[in-house]
């Protein structure tokens, strides 16, 4: 990660369920410049996620780094574990995510509420 960022990751499968398509849009209308977010992990909504990363013109700032068996190297390395997930409030990832810092009202607080962003 590039330190001259803040540098959030989001470690999930690339589904409608995990709201990262939100998280997308989110940062898209803060107009943060300043951060960049990083996603592993693979699965249906791929697709969907680059069209919105090249609609938005957020190709320099949104990565889509593929599934890996090591997360918890992102993880570590990030200045925030972002989980924008509609389902579930805590990850999944339990021993990976004690090495990164887990700020729950991270978007609240540097954003807005994300429930008012429609994708």
């Amino acid at each position: 990660y590039d330190t001259a960022y803040i540098n959030l990751v989001t470690v999930a499968r690339l589904s409608a369920e995990k709201g990262i398509e939100r998280a997308i849009c989110a940062l898209h209308k803060s107009g943060r410049r300043d951060i960049r977010y990083y996603l592993v992990g693979e699965g249906p909504k791929r697709r969907d996620i680059e069209v919105l990363i090249a609609e938005k013109n957020m190709s320099d700032q949104v990565f889509l780094l593929g599934e890996t068996q090591t997360p918890h190297i992102y993880i570590k390395n990030a200045d925030y574990l972002l989980v924008p997930s509609f389902e579930k409030s805590k990850p999944k990832l339990p021993n990976s995510s004690m090495y990164a810092y887990l700020v729950d009202s991270f978007l609240n607080n540097l954003f807005f509420s994300m429930s008012s962003i429609e994708i």
